[in-house]
């Protein structure tokens, strides 16, 4: 992962706010084989081990209970081996340029280990019941086409949320 800290935006940047977009909690295994190159950013949290995201040349982790943020338009692809608990967060970051996100944010970041993020994340994912994705014909997975469902206070949960990647990125 990049150590690296993000570059601030240029001073002519609009303030910076999170979006949620989607939350999830997955059990994943061997059949998450996925590109992920989208306009969005991704926080994944996993509460296992077996999985990780890699490019051409380089392979990371998604090392158990530490959170690593993936930015938008980052080309990696998601594998993983064994099954895992594998929670995360799409969000947007209105106020930062596309452009903007392709040159300062390159690499996934495997985040410090900061305990509020790590509590933040785990309650999170611990009120959410892990969904198993459907599966198609020849084994391809069907995601879920609906966000995480939460036992109770689901606008609070998702202001929560909001936090958390709020938090991954100033970590950042």
């Amino acid at each position: 992962m990049s150590t690296t800290p993000l570059r601030p935006p240029p001073p002519d940047a609009r303030p910076l706010s999170t979006r949620v977009l989607y939350a999830n909690q997955l059990v994943i295994d061997q059949r998450w084989d996925f590109r992920l190159c989208d306009p969005f950013w991704r926080l994944y949290f996993n509460r296992d081990a077996g999985s990780w995201i890699a490019d051409g040349q380089r392979r990371w982790p998604l090392t158990p209970y530490r959170a690593v943020l993936i930015p938008a338009w980052c080309d990696v692809r998601g594998r993983c081996q064994a099954p895992a608990r594998h929670f995360y967060l799409h969000f947007a970051t209105p106020g930062l340029s596309d452009d903007w996100i392709r040159r300062a944010c390159p690499d996934p970041l495997a985040l410090p280990d900061d305990p509020l993020l790590r509590e933040m994340l785990d309650r999170l994912a611990a009120e959410v019941t892990p969904t198993y994705p459907a599966t198609r014909p020849g084994g391809r997975w069907v995601l879920p086409d609906r966000p995480a469902q939460v036992s109770e206070g689901g606008s609070r949960w998702l202001l929560r949320s909001q936090a958390a990647a709020a938090w991954a990125l100033a970590l950042g």
